[in-house]
């Protein structure tokens, strides 16, 4: 009995070492054992190790890139990521990611077992940067230029400049440019490639190819960058512009219209035109400096009454300015000139006498008088009384014009005596000879009226 309760404790005590199921055979306990391995029970792999791809805070000009890693647990699978995506199976040879968007990425990588939590990932962040520099030309960048525009707007030098970026940075910057009357490209010294040349301009983020002023004629630039990874412009990424070099300026301009002189108008428009086509027009009144004006007229309001001149010139695109045209003249206050005239003797009919004409000149510079027209008023006087019984018009009459013209000094009163003009081109006055009788003409007092047209010398 003593040694059954031994075997018996023996049993108990075996029995609590072991899983219940336990089968008792020719008094040898016998056991048959199910292990139960719980997750808590084993700890996750190691993270696995990325052995190649892209480092982290790189930037590679590849839209493709592969990774390959390992681990120092034998059996382990490998489950990936891509920018934050859901962890799936991936080879434990590798994995490869095809046209990644330029921009920043993420590749995670981790270790399964079974029965095991999944390792910590082990990861690698870069930037995919596929694109070109951005290429501004600054100059030209106008349609046409002259000799100071071409030389003046890219600094050190006459040439072709602009900026280029990029985020990775400006390796160089190149440039080919073409004589579109040749159709030859240039070649560093002068216009004689017959294909495109890309010369390397001087700097990258700035950037300068020096060109000395080329012949009058038409040109066009392309260019192109190469950023630090490698990336260079495509074709369609080039940046081009076309221009001319005009270095001929305009003809001076023809002033169309403008103001008598002299004008009581205080208010005087200007027309004018230009044979070359395409150009704009600047115009300086009286001394001051030219400033741009209408393409067809310029008028002026409310100028005072004195000397004037206006000037207008041609502008082309390419800045080139005409010789200006110029058109001088004076306002005057409208008060004219005056014209009397005198015969020295008294009439009888069919006698003529020359009409001796005086000038008064109220302006502060000559007049030039071009024509006089004298009319013979019906009403005569006799006595200080009208004389019904002679008409002016019927019995008296002009027989030779006034032949001018004559100049009248500044502020005086000339006659044709005076101002020395032969009496052979005074007018004439002529009493008719008429079929009537005429008796009631005798003592009797003629008026004439005079109008006349003047111009500055």
């Amino acid at each position: 009995m003593q040694s059954r309760g031994r075997r018996s404790e023996r049993g108990e005590a075996l029995t609590a070492a072991l899983v219940a199921g336990a089968v008792l055979l020719f008094g040898t306990a016998v056991v048959a054992t199910t292990v139960v391995r719980t997750a808590a029970s084993l700890p996750a792999p190691p993270p696995p190790s990325i052995t190649s791809g892209p480092a982290t805070g790189s930037t590679v000009a590849a839209s493709s890139v592969s990774f390959t890693y390992g681990a120092t647990l034998s059996g382990v699978a490998f489950e990936c990521s891509l920018d934050g995506g859901t962890f799936k199976g991936c080879p434990a040879t590798g994995v490869s990611f095809a046209r990644l968007a330029d921009g920043s990425h993420t590749f995670q990588v981790r270790a399964t077992a079974r029965n095991r939590p999944d390792s910590p990932a082990a990861w690698r962040s870069w930037r995919v940067d596929t694109t070109a520099p951005l290429i501004t030309i600054s100059h030209p960048s106008a349609a046409a230029f002259n000799a100071t525009g071409w030389s003046t707007l890219c600094g050190g030098g006459p040439g072709l400049c602009g900026t280029a970026t990029d985020g990775a940075g400006v390796a160089k910057v190149e440039a080919t440019v073409v004589q579109h009357a040749t159709g030859k490209h240039w070649d560093g010294t002068a216009f004689a490639a017959t294909a495109q040349v890309f010369q390397t301009a001087a700097g990258t983020v700035a950037w300068r190819l020096p060109l000395a002023l080329p012949a009058d004629g038409s040109y066009g630039v392309v260019v192109r960058a190469t950023d630090a990874l490698g990336n260079v412009s495509r074709p369609s990424g080039y940046v081009a512009w076309a221009w001319k070099v005009d270095t001929v300026a305009p003809p001076a301009p023809t002033i169309t219209k403008g103001p008598d002189d002299a004008t009581a108008d205080t208010s005087p428009t200007f027309s004018y035109a230009d044979a070359e086509q395409g150009v704009a027009f600047e115009c300086a009144l009286d001394g001051a400096a030219f400033a741009p004006c209408g393409a067809k007229r310029a008028a002026f309001e409310n100028l005072p009454t004195t000397d004037h001149c206006f000037q207008v010139r041609a502008v082309d695109p390419a800045g080139n300015a005409s010789p200006p045209a110029s058109s001088c003249w004076t306002i005057v206050l409208g008060q004219g000139f005056g014209v009397t005239g005198s015969t020295t003797g008294s009439f009888v009919p069919g006698m003529a006498q020359a009409l001796n004409l005086t000038f008064a000149n109220p302006y502060n510079f000559p007049i030039k008088v071009l024509s006089v027209s004298i009319t013979i008023d019906d009403a005569t006087t006799k006595g200080a009384t009208a004389n019904p019984a002679c008409v002016g018009s019927a019995n008296l009459a002009v027989t030779r014009a006034f032949t001018g013209p004559v100049t009248v000094p500044a502020k005086s009163t000339r006659t044709l005596q005076q101002l020395a003009v032969p009496t052979d081109q005074w007018p004439l006055v002529e009493l008719l000879d008429m079929p009537w009788e005429q008796d009631g003409c005798q003592g009797t007092t003629f008026t004439l009226s005079y109008a006349g047209t003047a111009t500055k010398p």
